[in-house]
Formats: C-alpha cells, sequence, structure tokens
C-alpha cells in the first residue's frame, strides 16, 4: 500500500486515504467508467495540462523544472492552469504553450468542462496534499492519462503514479515528478525564474525615477501582509525591525503590498523612522521583481513575495510560516535567510525586534557588493 503515513497531519485526511486504497477496485471502476480510453505511453502526449496550484509561491516553485519537462516531451504543448494573479507571474515563459488563468472558486481551479475543452490527452496533478480534487475533476473530464502522487492514497485514479521523496524542499518534489516523467534529471538550481520583458523594466525604471531617494542609501523592500492563515504578524511588528535596521544601515524602505494594503501600508510608513515609499500593486508582478532586484534585501512575510524575490537572486529575509513544515516551506536556495520566529502570543517585544534585526545585521554582507557592505553599521542619518 503506497500510503505515506507521516505525510498526514489530519487523522481524519489519514483514515480517507487508506480507504481509498481498500477500495481501489472501485475506483478503478469509476475511472474507467468516466474516462474508458486507454492511457498511453508518455512519449505519446501531445498535450499536457499541469494542474494544482493558485498561488504564487507554489507556481514559482515548479518554474526550475518546467524546462526539464519541456525538454522531456519535446512534441506536446504544455499547458499551466492557475489563478489570478499567479497566472500573471507565468506570462512570457518560453517553456509553457499557453497559461489559463481560470477564475474558477479554489481550490478546483478549473471545470471538467471547461477542462475537457482543452482536449489534452494527460494531466499532471502535482499537487502533494489534495491531489484527489484535480484527479476527480480531470476523471469527469474523461482525461485518459492521470499522473499524480499516490502517498495520499487514491491510487485507483492514477494512471502514472509518481512517488513522494518526503521531505523535501517543494520544488523538489516538482522535480523528482518531472525526472520521473520525463527520465531526465531535473535542475541542480531550484531558483524560481520569471520572464520579464522590455515593457516591464520600461514600468520598474519609470517608478524609481519618482522614487526620490539619496543616492548613497540601500533600498530595502518590506512586505509585511501574508495572503494565507499562519504567515502573518502584526504589522508594528515589522516596523519595529526596520527602526532597529535604520540604526545601522543606510536604507529608503519600500513599503509593499497587494491594492488592498494601501491604507495599512501607508500608517505603517507613518511609524518608520528612515525614507519611506508605498508599493501597493501599482506594478505588474514581472515589473515588481526587477523593483526587488535593485534592492539589497528583502524583509518578508512567508508569500509569494518572498519567492519574487528568490527568482530574481535578490537576498530574502523571511519569517516562516507558523503552521508550515520547515523542511518544506523552509529556506530552499543559498540567498534566503529563515528569520527566527517571534514566540506568541507577545511577538511584539522589543527584544523579538532586535533579535531578527541582529540576525539581518549580521547575515546581509556577505550577500552585497562590498561597496553596499561599508553602508552597514554606519548608523541613522
Amino acid at each position: 500500500m503506497p500510503i505515506q503515513a507521516q505525510t498526514f497531519r489530519r487523522h481524519r485526511n489519514r483514515i480517507a486515504a487508506y480507504l481509498s486504497e481498500w477500495i481501489r477496485p472501485f475506483l478503478q471502476g469509476y475511472a474507467y467508467w468516466k474516462a474508458p480510453q486507454k492511457p498511453s505511453r508518455p512519449d505519446s502526449w501531445r498535450r499536457i495540462v499541469l494542474l494544482g496550484a493558485n498561488h504564487i509561491g507554489d507556481v514559482l516553485w515548479l518554474t526550475p523544472s518546467i524546462p526539464t519537462l519541456a525538454r522531456g516531451f519535446p512534441k506536446a504543448e504544455i499547458l499551466m492552469v492557475t489563478s489570478p494573479p499567479a497566472a500573471e507571474i507565468l506570462a512570457h515563459n518560453p517553456y509553457l504553450t499557453r497559461v489559463i488563468s481560470s477564475r474558477e472558486p479554489s481550490p478546483r481551479l478549473i471545470s471538467a468542462s471547461a477542462l475537457r475543452a482543452l482536449d489534452a490527452d494527460a494531466v499532471v496533478c502535482y499537487d502533494t496534499s489534495a491531489a484527489w480534487r484535480f484527479l476527480l475533476t480531470a476523471l469527469h473530464a474523461g482525461i485518459p492519462n492521470r499522473a499524480g502522487y499516490i502517498h495520499k492514497g487514491f491510487s485507483g485514479w492514477v494512471t502514472h503514479p509518481i512517488a513522494l521523496r518526503f521531505p523535501q524542499p517543494h520544488p523538489a518534489y516538482f522535480r523528482d515528478l518531472v525526472s520521473q516523467l520525463t527520465g531526465i534529471a531535473g535542475p541542480d538550481s531550484l531558483y524560481p525564474c520569471i520572464y520579464p520583458e522590455a515593457d516591464d523594466q520600461r514600468q520598474a525604471d519609470e517608478w524609481f525615477a519618482q522614487c526620490k531617494s539619496d543616492a548613497h542609501r540601500l533600498y530595502i523592500a518590506c512586505f509585511p501582509f501574508g495572503r494565507q492563515a499562519g504567515a502573518n504578524l502584526p504589522s508594528q511588528f515589522f516596523s519595529q525591525v526596520l527602526h532597529q535596521l535604520h540604526r545601522h544601515i543606510r536604507c529608503h524602505v519600500i513599503l509593499a503590498g497587494a491594492p488592498s494594503d494601501q491604507r495599512p501600508l501607508e500608517s505603517l510608513a507613518a511609524q518608520i523612522e528612515a525614507p519611506c515609499t508605498v508599493l501597493a500593486g501599482t506594478l505588474n508582478l514581472r515589473a515588481l521583481s526587477l523593483i526587488l532586484k535593485r534592492c539589497a534585501f528583502v524583509l518578508t512575510a512567508d508569500s509569494g513575495p518572498r519567492h519574487i524575490a528568490n527568482a530574481v537572486k535578490a537576498p530574502v529575509a523571511f519569517v516562516p510560516h507558523r503552521l508550515a513544515r520547515e523542511v518544506e516551506t523552509g529556506v530552499y536556495v543559498p540567498t534566503e535567510l529563515a528569520l527566527t520566529r517571534p514566540t506568541e502570543p507577545d511577538p511584539l517585544s522589543p527584544e523579538s525586534a532586535a533579535l531578527l534585526a541582529h540576525q539581518i545585521l549580521q547575515w546581509i554582507p556577505a550577500h552585497l557588493t562590498p561597496e553596499d557592505a561599508g553602508r552597514i553599521h554606519l548608523g541613522a542619518s
């Protein structure tokens, strides 16, 4: 039985997985009824749909291995289904034939009828936590080839099973999946990939031209708000950390977030002594990546901007997700620093802010040019 009990967080989900394997013949019968066409060899696939993620970080985790997937299926079209704004970050990816921005309610992403209309002969369900949802959609769409993980059961719906090596960073899971499908070793580097175009560069240049800053200051980008439960700390905590950093670094702070964060960011900016500019969703995500590329480092909750910054190899100091497994969602590229998450329920203590600032100040000089590193410990001006 392929179940990996250690991958479950909830007892009821583990029971459901074991049950799915006990009734595997019935699930196989249901699969044959909904998708009676015989599965085919992967080297015969001509249109492949990637299905499983709708968050920016989850999508960017795939991008290091998508070129390997394209190399393994040189005659196939590769389609990616996700939702805004994750779809935006995949635009212009030369290894994807098409990015489908679906507004279907999460977690389904796409309806069976819409998936059927894509006329795909294979779906790759790469979700490691609840792939059964996407497998079921693929079944109802009549897709004959369904690649997916079987460590959480429902193997009766999978025609091309993928083994999971647990635990690893999430980008490594997809690298293994691609290697198992193609027989090609995946990339050594797990840096995400974004493909900005000239217009994205123009947007970034125009924004910097309007951002009046002393040329002797380092840009620090800060994203204090995440989009998932367990990712956030009170915004005042970030203002305290930035205050501590301002005492040692000549910096200009870019407080960034989504359009809905405009007012909270402006309120936070008023609490920061360093020169500060608010950037709340006025640029597309590819242009945002070029903003982060010019920053000395990025301070963020464990959210999408962390991975956007990784894509341009900007040093990132992030506060780990409160509910996540450290190995899976922790550091996966050399330019990251996982900060010590303040102990709940009192993350606002000055001691917590000072500790994180100290971690950053000890870590960041190694990732700066000698000229920029010389601006550390100069004191506020």
